[in-house]
């Protein structure tokens, strides 16, 4: 999953989601695994500041065990691609601590997100 968090408010947000989304289309429509969502971190701060985000935007990348790893690209949809494919093709991915790479049950576990928007339906609410 790879998560913006955002603030209405915000005009580098504004800014980055049409990119985001136009990224997240190209994604789907490529078959990709990954799943580009936004989470409104103004309206649930404490939520969004468990998740790393310390200012808006903050995009993260969440990969199946946990890791967590900041996106710190331009904001133009083609870099995000680049990111994510990058994430998804790499062999250390995002950085996977020394515990977890050697935990291959690990892998198949599930990241708890909290509920935002999804890309592959408009407003969609997970």
């Amino acid at each position: 999953v790879l998560m913006d968090f955002y603030a209405p408010w915000c005009p580098h947000c504004n800014h980055l989601e049409p990119e985001f989304m136009n990224a997240a289309a190209q994604l789907k429509q490529a078959g990709s695994p990954v799943v580009l969502g936004m989470f409104n971190g103004d309206a649930e701060s404490s939520v969004a500041s468990q998740y790393g985000s310390s200012g808006f935007p903050t995009v993260m990348y969440f990969d199946s065990v946990g890791n967590r790893r900041e996106y710190q690209g331009d904001r133009t949809a083609s870099q995000i691609i680049q990111f994510v494919n990058q994430m998804t093709s790499s062999p250390q991915k995002a950085e996977l601590s020394p515990s977890l790479r050697s935990a291959e049950k690990m892998r198949l576990h599930k990241v708890r997100l909290p509920k935002c928007y999804l890309s592959e339906k408009s407003q969609y609410t997970a």
